[in-house]
């Protein structure tokens, strides 16, 4: 089944619509585990994962990928998959940490897309879920601190480990102080818009700076 693609700033295609992993068990009428669920949107021609470590799903989405890989029903090369970096590690040993962590738990050796989750930052060591933070645990919003995280996500796609990278809920600001510094421009920034939350001015800025506006 031909599925529409986007070309990325990295010049990779990336298929148009992803099947967003949050809370997949917990939908309507289902009863199976998010690693079949998984299984099944691949046979069904699915390409394109999202996940990302605050979602705590990343095992099943490994175990879903590598039973279908060696099922012969898809190769590595032709999944695009994506996964994010928490709040709580804005730090360039952070981002490293949690990246391997990441990786380790999807069984790959590289993901396709690395994106900053959300524009600030938690303590290290704090609450993973934000209902459990306390107030001196949120640290939101640190130019110097965000000039690390994205110098240590570079550094990752230089090594190939995350051929792309990105971010997720950036305002028009937010990515005019990072594009300030960064080497690598953000391949997308992945932020709420529908109909009644359209961001027409975010998406007309992002597609000024060649980053790929992706809707959830």
């Amino acid at each position: 089944t031909h599925m529409a693609t986007i070309r990325l700033n990295t010049g990779k295609e990336m298929p148009a619509l992803a099947f967003g992993t949050w809370n997949a068990s917990g939908m309507p009428r289902s009863s199976k585990s998010d690693d079949e669920i998984i299984r099944q949107v691949i046979t069904a021609s699915g390409r394109h994962i999202d996940t990302a470590f605050i979602y705590g799903n990343e095992e099943d989405v490994g175990r879903a990928i590598k039973s279908s890989i060696t099922s012969g029903s898809v190769r590595r090369e032709d999944l695009f998959v994506c996964t994010k970096l928490w709040c709580a590690h804005h730090t360039g040993e952070g981002v490293a940490s949690e990246f391997q962590q990441s990786l380790q738990k999807l069984e790959l050796d590289y993901v396709d897309l690395y994106l900053v989750h959300a524009p600030w930052s938690f303590k290290p060591g704090s609450p993973l879920y934000p209902k459990q933070l306390k107030p001196e645990d949120i640290q939101g919003w640190n130019a110097e601190t965000f000039k690390e995280t994205w110098q240590a996500m570079e550094d990752l796609n230089d090594r190939g480990l995350a051929r792309a990278i990105g971010v997720s809920n950036f305002t028009v600001k937010k990515l005019n102080e990072l594009l300030q510094y960064a080497r690598i421009i953000p391949a997308m920034n992945q932020v709420e818009s529908h109909p009644y939350l359209q961001q027409t001015q975010l998406f007309e800025y992002c597609q000024s700076k060649g980053i790929i506006f992706s809707a959830f």
